[in-house]
């Protein structure tokens, strides 16, 4: 479709931190991007908006992805806001600091107005829903862009992953409950390889709410590996531990906070994000080169 790589943040329930995943991993990766210039877009595709009230305090945009996936306007370069011009974007001032660049990472604010559009699609016919989303997303003018989808596995989510080079799968480090809904995720993943998307690839399920001094999240964490490894969806080696996310806040506060064109860290903890940041770097880079090859 175009050179951006185009990454799909996906779950199957909510409260599974995919939304803060989601920013955070833009936020931090735009920190890393610096001397290469990438641009990266974060798309939001969840009616619950969590994303585009992360980066942005306003209650409503004139134009948002409800209206893109309805075909007006027809790109998605015409609703992207950049982060510069985003009125009310948190800002923190605590740990150190480090270079952030305005320019380089942009946002489609999402709309509760999402929810409508899954009787829509049923309606106008799964070919043309497709048709109108790749030409929205057509020769976008990013590096990256990240779509931020809903955790209900309907049609927009379904539609996420069509779109997509490959995807990410937050899983919460949780004895028992972790298993919800996994089957369904794959066996979605693999009708839409069979019949949409068969370059679709699994860049790796990520470990949350890690408790890193508790036995029963190595337990976890072998068992969801086990899981997975039918399916050949591996698991990041690095999770986000519990008190990594001790000061987000329930609409995904940001664990970096933007203050004054720089970088302001939340916590020491942030090591945890950074190196989760660049093993997710090497994973969906080696991808692309991988297919570039081929």
């Amino acid at each position: 479709m175009n050179s951006s790589r185009l990454i799909a943040f996906i779950d199957v329930k909510s409260n599974l931190d995919k939304s803060t995943l989601c920013a955070n991993i833009a936020f931090e990766l735009n920190r890393r991007t610096g001397d290469s210039g990438d641009r990266i877009l974060v798309v939001d595709l969840d009616p619950q908006v969590t994303t585009t009230r992360i980066f942005s305090r306003e209650k409503s945009h004139e134009h948002h992805t409800a209206n893109l996936l309805s075909g007006y306007p027809g790109h998605v370069s015409e609703i992207t806001v950049p982060i510069r011009d985003i009125e009310g974007i948190s800002h923190g001032k605590q740990g150190g600091q480090s270079k952030f660049d305005y320019d380089r990472i942009s946002l489609a604010p999402g709309s509760p107005m999402l929810m409508q559009l899954n009787y829509r699609f049923l309606r106008e016919g799964i070919d043309l829903v497709i048709e109108r989303a790749r030409r929205a997303f057509a020769d976008a003018p990013y590096d990256w862009i990240f779509l931020d989808c809903p955790n209900d596995l309907g049609p927009i989510a379904s539609l996420g992953l069509i779109l997509a080079d490959g995807f990410v799968l937050p899983i919460r480090t949780e004895e028992g409950g972790w298993k919800y809904g996994l089957d369904s995720l794959v066996y979605i993943v693999e009708l839409i390889r069979g019949e949409f998307n068969s370059d679709l690839r699994p860049y790796g399920a990520i470990m949350t709410q890690w408790k890193g001094s508790q036995k029963v999240s190595e337990v976890v964490r072998r068992e969801v590996e086990e899981y997975l490894e039918v399916s050949r969806i591996p698991v990041f080696e690095k999770g986000l531990r519990q008190e990594d996310f001790d000061r987000v806040s329930g609409d995904g506060l940001l664990m970096w906070e933007v203050s004054g064109g720089t970088y302001a860290a939340m916590h020491a903890n942030m090591g945890n994000l950074r190196t989760l940041t660049e093993e997710f770097m090497v994973r969906v880079v080696t991808c692309k080169l991988q297919e570039e090859v081929a």
